[in-house]
């Protein structure tokens, strides 16, 4: 995966190889794992089908021979019988290097996708089955059914797939590949390779494909991003529907859009459902309020309330994050101090001086807090604990039941 975001992602061809020569690539891959276990840069006892099966061992054959490109100087040689050391040249069989590692990463992943997996009990009892029966056991049509269903079903999500199944370091990914459906592939395309980790992955198989598609049309460039950044913000983005929209949320909650949109469902549908010159009052807070937070501060008017959140942010730094978002915090400080200030903005227009005395003494009266509601917020945390250790007693009891 290239390290820094910006580097654009360019993929090899597919490589165009008959059935003749594809045997003879993935014989040269026999000498080439030999040559790796000699100078030690692979297990002795692993084997060639072994590599071929397991998308962790592919991965470290792949990245041992880049890394090490002098044990197939006699195999890598282009048509002139030249030495070829970069993955772009074409080598004497008429594929690239790039090619053949996107070759043995598809080979690699079709194992995964289409061989069953079935448990050795299951197995077991199937060998059983067939030497107890009749004429060496009757045989499940059912069970072969499922099973025919399952490889064809692999197959399909594969076909799929292929065109975005490239690098050797989407090896550790293709288990989490398979547990998206076919229409993740379609909704992704060539954006896929933007999720460089298996939890991504798995977040994005959680998330609708229709969302995905609706999302990634809305923001254009950015989704690129939004994959690499934090993938389970898509669920709350899908929520928007125009690109206006969604371009004032980004502006204003800066650095904290992706925070924001990784809430729950029901919070950003509020946000959502405000005035536009609200949101834009709470500024990158919009990541963080409590949805018990929302109707206390839509009391306060404008410019005020960008005041307020500008001032209580400087007062306690990183901790207002923590504090905004703790529910318990709205009805015991925000509200009291809210309503102090609702009378003081009575005229319905700050003048540039009122503007500042108001900043003045909201910034007082947080400092004058500050002590109390990290105590606070301390004794809560710790009651929470001792609630939570109280309530996980009887599973702990009933598990060192079951051990004994």
């Amino acid at each position: 995966m290239p390290k820094d975001t910006n580097e654009e992602i360019v993929p090899p061809q597919q490589a165009n190889l008959d059935p003749e020569m594809r045997k003879i690539v993935l014989a040269g891959v026999k000498f080439l794992l030999a040559r790796l276990k000699q100078n030690g840069l692979m297990e002795p006892e692993i084997e060639y089908r072994d590599v071929l099966l397991t998308p962790a061992l592919m991965e470290k054959f792949i990245n041992g021979v880049k890394e090490n490109m002098e044990i197939g100087k006699d195999l890598f040689v282009d048509e002139s019988g030249n030495r070829v050391f970069d993955l772009e040249t074409t080598l004497v069989c008429g594929a690239t290097l790039g090619e053949l590692e996107r070759l043995l990463v598809y080979t690699c992943a079709s194992k995964i996708f289409i061989t069953p997996k079935t448990s050795k009990k299951v197995e077991e009892k199937e060998k059983k089955k067939k030497r107890f029966g009749l004429f060496g056991g009757k045989k499940d049509k059912a069970a072969d059914k499922k099973k025919a269903d399952k490889v064809n079903e692999g197959a399909d999500k594969l076909a799929e797939l292929k065109p975005h199944l490239i690098f050797s370091w989407q090896l550790p990914l293709v288990e989490a590949y398979n547990k998206m459906r076919r229409e993740h592939y379609c909704a992704l395309g060539e954006t896929l390779l933007f999720l460089d980790t298996p939890k991504k992955v798995c977040i994005v198989a959680g998330l609708n494909p229709g969302e995905i598609s609706s999302v990634r049309k809305l923001t254009d460039e950015r989704f690129e991003k939004i994959l690499r950044m934090k993938p389970q913000a898509i669920a709350g983005m899908s929520q928007i529907k125009s690109k206006s929209k969604f371009d004032f949320i980004f502006k204003t909650a800066k650095d904290r859009v992706f925070d924001f949109f990784a809430r729950e469902q029901q919070y950003i549908a509020e946000i959502i459902g405000v005035h536009e010159d609200f949101t834009w009052a709470l500024d990158e807070s919009v990541a963080d309020m409590s949805i018990e937070s929302l109707p206390i501060m839509v009391r306060l008017k404008m410019p005020f309330l960008k005041i307020f959140m500008e001032v209580f942010r400087e007062e306690f730094g990183d901790f207002a994050k923590i504090a905004l978002r703790e529910p318990e915090f709205a009805p015991v400080y925000l509200k009291p101090v809210v309503e102090e200030f609702v009378n003081l903005m009575s005229g319905d227009d700050l003048d540039e001086n009122k503007e500042d005395s108001v900043g003045s003494i909201a910034a007082l009266k947080w400092r004058g807090q500050k002590e109390d509601i990290l105590k606070w917020y301390k004794e809560l945390k710790q009651a929470q604990k001792e609630e939570a250790d109280e309530a996980a007693k009887p599973a702990k009891l009933a598990k060192k039941a079951v051990k004994a």
